[in-house]
């Protein structure tokens, strides 16, 4: 909870607002669509998703064939994951968020 607080407060800083407002917006929008594509392309490989869905870091690997019940925790990693990689990381495209505060 204090990443998604600490990059709502890096979304007010960025010139102009707007972009960080819209990385927040699509992190709603897309997220949970490709949680749950990136979820099932982990877990059942070789599958339809699987080979229709382009390599992407935030696919968990080393999950294949996961119960029913260790699903929740892998969506929940490929949440936290993508909220990284739209919101934390520093990258030469896009908008610029302020590098994530560290509470250490």
């Amino acid at each position: 909870m204090e990443f998604i607080q600490d990059r709502l407060d890096a979304a007010k800083t960025v010139e102009p607002s707007r972009c960080g407002w819209g990385m927040m917006l699509s992190l709603a929008a897309l997220g949970p669509i490709y949680s749950v594509v990136y979820t099932e392309v982990a877990i059942h490989q070789g599958g339809f998703l699987d080979k229709v869905t382009a390599p992407d870091p935030d696919i968990p690997s080393g999950v294949a064939e996961a119960t029913w019940y260790e699903t929740p925790g892998i969506w929940w990693d490929v949440v936290e994951r993508l909220s990284w990689t739209m919101l934390g990381k520093q990258t030469s495209f896009g908008c610029q968020f302020r590098p994530v505060a560290n509470n250490d």
